[in-house]
């Protein structure tokens, strides 16, 4: 199959998936994803089906034949958990400031935690990130200084998108 007859197959096989995508070509090997709603992870699972790269004994890829598909999340995938990572704070800020409360210090979105700890700039005007589902991390990195909430919620978001 051509780039275009699999770029065909893939946009067919996310439409049954209530997967919603721009799907592109990108010269006549490559095959670019990105996916605005429904599973990240189903879109990977369907496009790797379509992928077929050939490697020597090295594991280097071999020159020709090769259909390479990437799937990225989209733009507006990242801006609704940007949304609802934003508006589950805004909740979590309601429940510590409401009298005889238990203090929160983050959310669940999808099932995975969600914590934006320090709310409030700490001396060095940093905010600390954490997203991770049963007690693991969903990426090495996600413990880290943003220097602005807004910076922290769109790396949040990014991560929950990569993980959905």
């Amino acid at each position: 199959m051509n780039s275009k007859q699999v770029a065909a197959e893939i946009r067919k096989s996310f439409k049954s998936s209530n997967i919603k995508a721009s799907v592109r070509i990108d010269g006549s090997s490559t095959v670019l994803c990105e996916v605005n709603s429904g599973s990240l992870k189903a879109a990977r699972e369907i496009a790797a089906a379509f992928e077929k790269i050939q490697r020597d004994a090295d594991g280097n890829v071999v020159g020709g034949g090769n259909m390479f598909v990437h799937v990225v999340p989209g733009v507006e995938l990242i801006r609704d958990f940007n949304n609802r990572v934003r508006s589950a704070l805004f909740q979590v800020r309601l429940a510590r400031t409401a009298p005889g409360t238990v203090p929160v210090t983050g959310c669940y979105i999808d099932g995975k935690r969600v914590e934006i700890l320090n709310l409030t700039a700490s001396p060095f005007g940093t905010v600390e990130l954490y997203v991770g589902e049963g007690g693991q991390e969903l990426s090495p990195d996600t413990i880290r200084s943003y220097h602005n909430e807004d910076a922290a919620i769109a790396r949040a978001a990014w991560v929950l998108a990569e993980n959905s």
